[in-house]
């Protein structure tokens, strides 16, 4: 009795490997479903199975050519086969590449896969890094980015958005940067690259090696040593002689008669005050974007501005109450400003 049961136990552990003993050869003639132990069975012993090869209804989406050879082709292209009924996917105008050329399978197994969605890979970013290289090396990634959540900005079918994004570029970004969108909506006075260029005009949206994901050098220092270099980002835009000609009468309002006020703050080399110092990056109520407080370290010292039609003047706690004007020069004691 027990050397029977040995035997059993063993040709139950060696029958899964023989089954090529009783498969048959292929059918000569239409079958209600390939799916079987003698052919296609595989396809079901997937934890993801496509709803069509689960109901043994292959006919949706191949067509015999011909019983004898057992020879088949699909009903419509991979695009058109897909989007009969996941229609969903070709709602957008901008199509995914893969999608647009009919490459369906290159993301997605269409008969089962132990990945939702019946995509080939682990996970999404695999499946996007296949395609599009990661930026690895920069100092600054974006969190969604880095953390490989790439559905969590863009489509993976299509969208009415370019690139592929979920929403318009700014409505995206304010769904995470809240007080951004805030500034936007309720100053007064707005940076206009934020209002009618979009984000990215000065922000990498995957990563970059500067400050908060900006596209060249904007210094996050109170304080910096003058370079022109620590100005890049605002140089894009703006003239560069706002800060490099001591005296002017045309590049800036900021100016004491001729003596122009930017290159004063800026250009010393120890004490720079960079541009973030009194303006304000994308919006402020008050005029040209300055900031109703500077922040220095934990304290945010009051700037208090005043404007007036030749030029203003400003009561911060960094030095005496000061008044310009470029018409009429105003002459300036020694307080031991700093």
């Amino acid at each position: 009795m027990r050397n029977n049961t040995r035997i059993l136990l063993l040709l139950l552990a060696v029958l899964p490997s023989l089954s090529f003993l009783w498969a048959g050869k292929k059918p000569t003639e239409p079958t209600e479903s390939c799916a079987t132990r003698e052919c296609h069975n595989s396809y079901r012993q997937k934890q993801f199975v496509h709803k069509p090869v689960a109901q043994g209804s292959c006919k949706y989406c191949h067509k015999l050519v011909n019983p004898k050879t057992h020879t088949f082709k699909l009903f419509r292209t991979r695009t058109e086969l897909c989007g009969n009924c996941h229609k969903e996917i070709l709602q957008g105008k901008n199509l995914h590449k893969p999608l647009e050329q009919g490459q369906c399978t290159e993301c997605h197994n269409p008969h089962s896969s132990d990945n939702k969605a019946l995509v080939r890979f682990a996970n999404i970013e695999e499946a996007c890094r296949k395609c599009h290289k990661k930026k690895e090396d920069v100092k600054n990634p974006h969190e969604p980015a880095a953390k490989g959540k790439c559905t969590a900005c863009h489509s993976s079918h299509s969208s009415p958005y370019r690139p592929l994004l979920i929403n318009s570029q700014r409505q995206l970004c304010f769904s995470c940067h809240e007080k951004t969108k805030w500034e936007l909506d309720e100053y007064k006075y707005v940076h206009k690259p934020a209002t009618d260029r979009g984000c990215r005009v000065c922000h990498e949206p995957h990563g970059s090696d500067y400050y908060r994901l900006l596209v060249k050098e904007y210094t996050p220092e109170f304080y910096a040593p003058f370079d022109i270099a620590n100005y890049a980002l605002c140089f894009t835009c703006h003239q560069a002689n706002l800060v490099l000609n001591k005296e002017t009468d045309n590049a800036t309002d900021f100016r004491n008669g001729k003596v122009n006020l930017h290159y004063l703050h800026v250009n010393t080399q120890e004490r720079g005050r960079t541009c973030r110092t009194c303006h304000a990056t994308h919006a402020s109520n008050e005029p040209r974007h300055l900031r109703k407080v500077v922040p220095y370290g934990d304290w945010e010292i009051p700037i208090q501005f005043n404007k007036t039609e030749t030029g203003g003047g400003c009561s911060p706690g960094c030095h005496n109450p000061r008044t310009y004007d470029r018409v009429e020069a105003v002459v300036y004691k020694s307080d031991g400003a700093h």
